[in-house]
């Protein structure tokens, strides 16, 4: 940002040298205090680099502004606006700042920065530090670039192990996903982190488990319902409320917090926030995903119920199928090799009629005698799985028949209003 709206009061006169001030502050509540307890904001920063100005009989000829950006890195815009500047303009002799720290906070940073200083002929003045070019004055910026990098690196790691502290005590250090909400929790001397749940999307993300658990919905249909229901990804800054799309959903279904875990570096911790869904829920929600990974299952497009279980017995690569229509409309069901697919001499293994496939399985399945207690262990899984689909399936239902009576009362309302624009009377 540049001195439009703060001009530089100090008039030009021939003998001074040109100046460049540079404020950075780390945070936007720094940013909109004239001055803060530690003078860090921009206000005091003006202040002092144009004190150092005059002592240096230098004019400021522009100012760079940094608001809420870290000094770890030099991506800094307006630090990279200056860094041009500077090579564009010779008749800049002084870059000012309030401290070493407001300008780089790494060993690095600070030693590329000073060699294309150097290199411009341009003198890094400190308006708060006594650093020159003697070697006193250089051993204290190298003191002092050092103190800032650990300055940085320590206020780091008591960052992280805040965070840690509140992870490990069940809070979440940090935004809380779709289907929550942060709030504040205020109580007489405390103000409380929390989180809740969202009680529009927390339903909706519940409901999402649920159904793809049941092994009904790909997440293509899953994310499409849930866009119906009204599911939205959060408005930020850069982007709109928008819809989810099948990658979020991915996302959504693989993360534990929804089972009430919170996660920090790769540790879990049990969170005090109510969960959305049951772990034998999750548990069954990864199941299917990573057998539909790991088969390559796109039931939606080729359904079939030995699709992505076949092998070839000639290369070992999996069976795909395909289904081909001849000239007169005609379709034919065939497993092939995906070894073909790519390279058609890799197996010599032809195409082969879902039909014949089909009758070679029940031959084999005919030739298999099971244990009696496999047999009922089988019936017992098989009889709940199918309880649970039909407990699903009149769930479903009832959900849809609501939704199609709010459906018809909207469609109604609509109707009035189109009959009551239009009537004259």
């Amino acid at each position: 940002m540049s001195n439009q709206n703060h001009p530089i009061p100090n008039p030009v006169t021939d003998d001074e040298a040109e100046a460049l001030a540079y404020y950075r502050v780390s945070t936007v509540k720094q940013a909109n205090k004239s001055l803060d307890d530690e003078g860090f904001s921009i206000q005091a920063q003006r202040e002092h680099c144009r004190r150092k100005a005059g002592e240096l009989q230098a004019r400021i000829a522009d100012e760079f502004i940094d608001r809420g950006e870290s000094a770890r890195t030099a991506d800094r815009p307006e630090l990279q606006r200056m860094l041009r500047r500077i090579k564009e303009d010779s008749e800049i002799r002084y870059i000012i700042v309030h401290k070493l720290d407001r300008l780089a906070r790494n060993r690095e940073d600070d030693v590329q920065l000073g060699l294309l200083f150097a290199k411009h002929g341009v003198k890094l003045v400190s308006a708060t530090e006594n650093i020159d070019e003697t070697p006193s004055g250089k051993l204290v910026h190298g003191i002092m670039a050092t103190i800032a990098e650990w300055y940085s690196g320590n206020l780091g790691e008591e960052a992280k192990k805040g965070m840690r502290k509140k992870a490990e005590a069940g809070g979440l250090p940090g935004k809380a996903p779709l289907g929550y909400v942060n709030e504040r929790l205020k109580t007489p001397g405390k103000d409380i982190a929390v989180v809740r749940i969202d009680p529009v999307a927390g339903p909706i993300i519940s409901w999402c488990f649920r159904s793809y658990a049941t092994g009904l919905y790909t997440i293509g249909r899953l994310t499409d319902e849930a866009n119906d229901l009204g599911l939205r990804m959060r408005a930020t800054k850069n982007q709109p409320e928008r819809t989810l799309n099948p990658q979020r959903m991915h996302i959504i279904l693989h993360n534990r917090f929804y089972l009430g875990v919170v996660t920090f570096g790769g540790v879990e911790y049990p969170g005090t926030h109510e969960p959305l869904i049951d772990e034998a829920t999750f548990d069954t929600v990864g199941g299917i995903l990573h057998a539909r990974s790991t088969t390559k299952d796109k039931s939606q497009q080729r359904p079939h119920h030995l699709k992505g279980v076949l092998h070839c017995a000639r290369c070992g690569r999996r069976l795909g199928i395909t289904v081909p229509t001849n000239r007169f409309g005609t379709t034919y069901a065939y497993f092939y090799c995906l070894g073909r697919q790519k390279d058609k001499n890799s197996c010599p293994q032809g195409y082969v009629p879902v039909a014949e496939i089909e009758r070679a399985m029940a031959d084999y399945w005919h030739s298999v005698q099971l244990p009696q207690e496999r047999i009922q262990a089988l019936k017992s899984v098989i009889l709940a799985d199918a309880t649970s689909r039909q407990a699903e399936g009149e769930a479903e239902v009832a959900r849809q028949r609501k939704r199609l009576v709010r459906l018809e009362h909207e469609r109604q309302g609509q109707d009035r209003l189109l009959r009551r624009r239009s009537d004259p009377g």
